[in-house]
């Protein structure tokens, strides 16, 4: 469900959930409790805001298709599923180093 943002004079900024079956009300009473134990109520302003933070995620296939592209990122790849394998089976394996990645990536272009 969407987030919106309001404004009161009193306590700033707040959030109000929206569901997408609904308009976007331009005002919303302010639910924040006062020092009394009352909420404010007061009217306030939808103001628009950016989103905090968006992390797209690749799918399956974009990564797959870099992975065969880029001798880094195959041998990131690589490295990666190794210790998460071995992390599964209930090892304690060591991260690799980036000079690993480097060297192992150079054979990876080399065999090309």
């Amino acid at each position: 469900m969407p987030t919106q943002v309001y404004f009161c004079a009193e306590h700033k900024e707040f959030d109000v959930s929206v569901p997408f079956s609904e308009d976007v009300p331009q005002t919303a009473e302010c639910q924040m409790k006062e020092k009394s134990g009352r909420v404010c109520c007061e009217i306030s302003k939808h103001i628009l805001k950016t989103p905090a933070g968006v992390k797209f995620k690749r799918t399956w296939n974009e990564q797959a298709n870099e992975a065969r592209r880029d001798p880094y990122t195959q041998a990131k790849t690589a490295f990666e599923n190794s210790y998460n394998e071995a992390k599964d089976d209930g090892m304690n394996p060591v991260k690799p180093t980036e000079k690993q990645l480097q060297a192992a990536a150079k054979k990876i272009g080399a065999g090309k």
